[in-house]
């Protein structure tokens, strides 16, 4: 994920440039969407991420157990969404957001998956141990 929201771009540049505090984000969120992510949205993915069918935002943590520390840091842990109840769609993009309810939120980084994956009815998706890379954007 190299996609860094303009939200984002704004709050650390007042943050080092304007001495206006950014606090971390109490929550980060990963949301998989069925269609492209830009740098203007917000964390209201209405008509980009999936919804319906058991499906949900996910919640990860934060801490140097959880993320490696490198140029790309990646998740040193699986992360799993739900069984899907329904058909989600083909997932292309993901995002990061602030906030676990689907509509709300601010975006914090975003990127396209390097392969887009169809989810039907029983699937589980996964982010496998370094299957997921946030770098700077």
């Amino acid at each position: 994920m190299a996609g860094m929201s303009d939200y984002l771009r704004l709050k650390l540049i007042n943050h080092i440039f304007r001495d206006t505090p950014y606090p971390q984000p109490s929550t980060l969120v990963l949301a998989l969407c069925t269609s492209p992510v830009v740098d203007s949205d917000t964390g209201d993915l209405t008509g980009k991420e999936v919804t319906g069918s058991g499906y949900t935002r996910v919640t990860v943590g934060r801490g140097d157990s959880l993320w490696t520390d490198a140029t790309t840091t990646l998740n040193t842990g699986p992360i799993v969404w739900p069984t899907a109840t329904g058909d989600w769609g083909t997932v292309t993009y993901l995002a990061i957001v602030d906030d676990s309810t689907i509509g709300a939120g601010n975006l914090l980084w975003f990127g396209a998956l390097q392969t887009p994956k169809p989810i039907t009815m029983g699937d589980i998706f996964v982010f496998n141990a370094s299957d997921l890379g946030v770098r700077p954007g």
